[in-house]
């Protein structure tokens, strides 16, 4: 498999969609938005997690709200927290299928998420951008930057995770293996495997920072 280089793109982008099961139910608990706050999203092709704050109320009576509504897996984590898994809505199954990694997508509003992602070059964001529109998420790139920050994926990392996504390899059941990969593109599984766990390592531990879990 041959790998092209590209400016690798680190985008802000806001999109407006109405069929998220999760925001639904919470603005019709709480339509102020003062008591329970949707922290972030992980966008997956058919389901997505959701990670929920609550500053004043029960976390049990919102847990079996949002079971009632179909929401298919609710753990309280502490702290007021819940993590939520539930059918995805337009936008998060969209860019599951494009060419992006996605690092994590924060609610604006009832109707509005915004999504962090990077993106292999400005060819794949304007296709990102068209496939949003004309599904009628009315996309704005509120920041674009080239992603330099260091100790972030690395172009090889950011490739093969995408590969490894399309692919089919983090969804349950895995749709392919790490040796039927590594045959596509020519390389050893092990190196395949370590590539992957370097990736994985480099973005969990971005995550955990950025929500002050982990302190660096």
């Amino acid at each position: 498999m041959q790998i092209v280089s590209s400016s690798l793109l680190d985008v802000w982008i806001r999109v407006t969609r109405r069929d998220c099961d999760v925001t639904n139910t919470i603005t019709g608990i709480d339509p102020s938005g003062g008591n329970i706050r949707m922290l972030r999203t992980s966008p997956g092709r058919t389901m997505s997690s959701h990670m929920i704050r609550i500053y004043n109320g029960d976390p049990e009576e919102l847990r079996a709200m949002l079971i009632r509504k179909g929401v298919k897996i609710v753990r309280i984590l502490g702290n007021n927290t819940l993590w939520v898994r539930s059918r995805s809505c337009s936008a998060c199954s969209l860019l599951s299928r494009e060419d992006c990694v996605v690092i994590e997508g924060i609610p604006v509003s009832s109707t509005e998420i915004s999504y962090r992602l990077l993106v292999p070059g400005l060819g794949a964001l304007r296709d990102i951008i068209r496939s949003l529109a004309d599904a009628g998420l009315q996309p704005v790139v509120v920041r674009r930057a080239e992603h330099t920050e260091p100790g972030e994926l690395t172009p090889r990392q950011l490739e093969v995770l995408l590969f490894a996504y399309k692919k089919g390899y983090f969804d349950t059941p895995r749709k392919t293996s790490l040796a039927e990969m590594a045959r596509i593109m020519g390389i050893r599984t092990t190196s395949l495997r370590d590539i992957v766990r370097r990736a994985l390592k480099k973005i969990v531990r971005k995550y955990l920072t950025d929500m002050g879990i982990l302190q660096e």
